[in-house]
């Protein structure tokens, strides 16, 4: 069983990720989260020497569509203007955020 996810582990991840989980919950999750961790280092195990690594993947042709015209406005920059007045800060050209990384989320 791993001992990387602890309940102080749980709690700085929730943190970090500005969620709230139950007390109920909490032995749920470290017990799931647990099971994952085992799961990679049983992945970290196998035996791949005599595997042939892929490369490459597949071919594809360019899946972007040539921009046209949209209420007189090029496809791209009605997107953008959409998106832009979707957010709720807006401070010269840059799109505002909360802060994701702070002293509360900082590490020891």
């Amino acid at each position: 069983m791993s001992d990387l996810i602890t309940k102080k582990t749980l709690k700085y991840l929730t943190d970090l990720a500005r969620i709230e989980i139950k007390t109920e919950k909490e032995k749920k999750l470290l017990k799931d989260l647990v099971k994952i961790i085992d799961y990679f280092e049983e992945l970290k195990k196998a035996d791949i020497k005599d595997i042939e690594p892929m490369a490459g993947g597949t071919v594809k042709n360019n899946v972007f569509r040539i921009d046209e015209e949209d209420d007189g406005l090029p496809f791209q920059e009605t997107k953008k203007d959409k998106l832009i007045e979707q957010f709720f800060e807006e401070e010269d050209s840059f799109l505002k955020i909360p802060a994701v990384f702070d002293e509360k989320n900082k590490r020891n």
